[in-house]
């Protein structure tokens, strides 16, 4: 047993085998997700149902606009909320009359593709039949194209950042793949991945990276589809959660570094053909339009202190601190103060800007995070306003778990008993979350 085990950890040294336990880990997610939505059905005598929560706003604009032909959300919400069905939901209107909707369109444009096959394949089968086959956008095969989608795209997500961890900052391919398995059981992305994928941090947590991986790409050389490709990562990145404008100090890496390159000359010559990447952006603003007849609208009605961020408090308060509901990420923290500080053969990337544009953009977010009024982000799981950052929490497990294999008996035997302990910690905490035993809004205790 011990052999086999040294052979399948030895693998992992493989980027195709570690892209297949990647692989197998969002197919058991699939898995786990559908069974937990069955027996919530079965056991709560509701319908099935994996559009819940905030994603129920993201996601309704696909069935409004395609199968309706508008943006009156009326229907939907008096059909599918359920029993967060409230009357009151209908009363706050926008200047043109319709229901308002705060949340932006970058999951709904994400899906945009998967939900017309969805749709044409439910048409074709339908026959007019019952609801499960029901041309209404929230049947079956729209949610399954729905979920299987997200967590493609979660996948895609950790192969990039696996790309990024091995390629740019020389972490061995077995502390990358240990790093992103522990993230992904050991956090909240392992909640919003598999039980609320409709919420949109999974998605934006993926044109993040895509930002990342083709800015990177684009100071090896520049090829003509780059400048479009960066160009709709970032517009749908901010359609998703304005709030990743976070990324920005990275940008100016890039930009520093193709000038550098002498490559700034490649990107100006494609600038025309990297406008259609601002489409979404467009599209937003033109729902805004269709909705309110403003051009601007954003209808988050909460406010931000940017005087008096909660900085200490969305790190360890039990109301959805960061490292109090995930523990994990201690090891995170504390392999990118080492890599910061000690590490000799990081030094050349902490120099030419990455590392330092990289922590630049996590401080960014803690900043705004903190500053909001709803710190906390209401019924969340954890702290689910930083998945956004999992690149840099992966790349400093990553580091954390380079440097121990070479340290001290002691010290590997303290880092995988952290490890284990907080993924098992995070697991009770779903089970717990999910079952209603523990406080949704309040303090973990």
């Amino acid at each position: 047993m011990f052999t086999l085990a040294s052979q399948a950890i030895a693998a992992l040294d493989s980027r195709r085998n570690r892209l297949r336990l990647y692989a197998f880990i969002t197919f058991v997610f699939f898995v786990l997700a559908w069974i937990a939505v069955l027996v919530r059905a079965v056991a709560m005598d509701r319908e099935v149902n994996v559009i819940i929560s905030d994603g129920r706003y993201y996601y309704v604009y696909l069935p409004s606009l395609v199968v309706d032909g508008d943006l009156d959300f009326s229907n939907q919400i008096r059909e599918h909320w359920e029993t967060e069905w409230n009357p009151a939901l209908l009363l706050d209107r926008t200047e043109r009359g319709l229901v308002r909707n705060q949340y932006p369109v970058g999951l709904a444009l994400t899906l945009f593709p998967s939900f017309l096959a969805a749709h044409a394949a439910t048409k074709a089968l339908a026959f007019g039949g019952g609801a499960p086959l029901a041309p209404d956008g929230y049947s079956l095969l729209y949610q399954l194209a729905a979920t299987a989608t997200v967590m493609a795209l979660g996948l895609a997500s950790m192969a990039m950042i696996d790309s990024l961890v091995v390629r740019r900052f020389h972490v061995s391919p077995r502390a990358a793949a240990a790093a992103i398995v522990a993230y992904w059981i050991g956090t909240p992305f392992a909640y919003y991945f598999f039980r609320e994928p409709l919420m949109v941090h999974v998605v934006s947590a993926f044109w993040v990276a895509s930002v990342l991986s083709v800015g990177l790409a684009m100071t090896d050389g520049v090829r003509w589809w780059h400048p479009v490709a960066l160009t709709l990562a970032i517009s749908m990145a901010v359609v998703c959660r304005p709030s990743n404008v976070f990324i920005a100090p990275f940008l100016v890496y890039v930009a520093v570094e193709l000038r550098r390159r002498r490559l700034l000359a490649d990107v100006i010559r494609f600038l025309p053909l990297a406008t259609l990447g601002l489409v979404p952006l467009f599209l937003q603003l033109l729902t805004w339009r269709l909705l309110s007849g403003h051009w601007l609208n954003y209808g988050y009605r909460v406010s931000f202190h940017w005087s008096k961020p909660m900085l200490l408090q969305t790190l360890v308060s039990p109301r959805h601190g960061l490292f109090v509901w995930s523990p994990l990420l201690v090891l995170a923290a504390g392999g990118a103060a080492w890599a910061t500080f000690r590490r000799g053969e990081i030094r050349g990337e902490i120099r030419d800007g990455l590392w330092l544009s990289l922590l630049l953009s996590g401080a960014i977010l803690w900043y705004v995070n903190s500053a909001w009024e709803i710190w906390w982000f209401g019924d969340a799981f954890g702290a689910r306003a930083f998945l956004e950052l999992s690149f840099l929490f992966i790349l400093g497990l990553a580091l954390c778990f380079d440097h121990v294999r070479t340290s001290a008996y002691r010290l590997r035997r303290l880092v995988t008993g952290w490890a284990l302990a907080s993924i098992v910690y995070n697991l009770t905490l779903m089970a717990l979350y999910i079952a209603e035993v523990i406080s949704r809004d309040g303090p973990l205790f």
